[in-house]
């Protein structure tokens, strides 16, 4: 007699798990792709710093902030930036797309204490010798904080953004993430490293 095949709700967990995983790669790809074609058409290749946007791009895009905080009637999500950046034009194609029916505005912050009306902090690694009291400052705030140095996560930064081999990696500390108050879809965490503090 023939073996029947299995059904869906028969097949192994770690199918399943490798499926979400696709599945939540292509959909940040998509977003790469999308983000990127203009940039390609001005400079050829894609460098770190438009890579770095796609991701603060993606992280407006599948993080959830209290409805305290960020309502549905909200007009912008607003992107901080700390230090000195090297974003460029970067920044500037952000401020041309909408997210969930909302703008993008991005500014400059004198320092932390300046970026309260945030939902994203970008920390820059200018900024590396006085991160631990930048966090320390930020840390009972609903802001989503991202760096761009080694150990960001680890000292209780959110999510950072590190460089390496023509690439730029994801690492996420998702319990710093629910103390802030913020969701962070299973799509983001399923392509991200994950840290603890």
């Amino acid at each position: 007699m023939k073996d029947r095949p299995k059904r869906s709700s028969e097949r192994q967990p770690g199918l399943q798990q490798g499926c979400c995983r696709c599945l939540s790669s292509l959909l940040l790809l998509g977003s790469v792709v999308f983000f990127l074609t203009a940039a390609r058409a001005q400079t050829g290749t894609p460098r770190e710093y438009e890579l770095k946007a796609v991701w603060l791009y993606n992280l407006l895009k599948f993080v959830d902030w209290p409805a305290d905080v960020l309502s549905p009637q909200s007009e912008a999500f607003t992107i901080g930036i700390l230090g000195d950046s090297q974003f460029g034009e970067a920044l500037d194609r952000l401020r041309e797309k909408t997210i969930k029916g909302k703008r993008i505005l991005v500014k400059h912050l004198a320092g932390p204490s300046d970026g309260r009306d945030c939902q994203i902090i970008f920390i820059c690694v200018s900024e590396k010798e006085r991160l631990p009291q930048i966090l320390e400052t930020l840390k009972r705030t609903r802001v989503l904080t991202v760096g761009e140095t080694a150990g960001f996560a680890e000292e209780g930064g959110i999510a950072n953004l590190i460089a390496e081999r023509n690439r730029v990696r994801l690492e996420i500390n998702n319990s710093a993430a629910s103390r802030s108050g913020l969701t962070i879809s299973s799509q983001l965490l399923n392509v991200a490293t994950l840290k603890d503090s």
